[in-house]
């Protein structure tokens, strides 16, 4: 029987992230999304996971989709701050 609550799966990817299974998080958070998708943590997930993938614009959209729901998140402030370190990271390298 497939999973429906957003809760459960948004905490399955919690821990698929925090043992480094990024492509089944990513799974979880997106399916978490479908089903709730006001829940600016899963978003801020998301964000996490995408910049650990390397897919620096997917996490800008991400993100933008947490700012959009709580702007005032001190998560949601966390993330971008690492969004912008990623991203100068990556112009960086771009510029080597």
């Amino acid at each position: 029987r497939p999973i429906t609550s957003a809760a459960i799966l948004f905490q399955r990817g919690v821990i698929a992230t925090s043992l480094g299974k990024l492509k089944l998080a990513d799974a979880l958070f997106n399916r978490a999304a479908a089903i709730d998708s006001n829940n600016a943590p899963t978003w801020q997930y998301l964000t996490e996971v995408a910049l650990l993938r390397g897919k620096v614009e997917l996490a800008k959209r991400y993100l933008d989709l947490a700012a959009s729901i709580d702007p005032d998140s001190i998560a949601y402030l966390g993330q971008l701050a690492r969004y912008q370190v990623v991203r100068g990271e990556k112009a960086l390298q771009v510029g080597t």
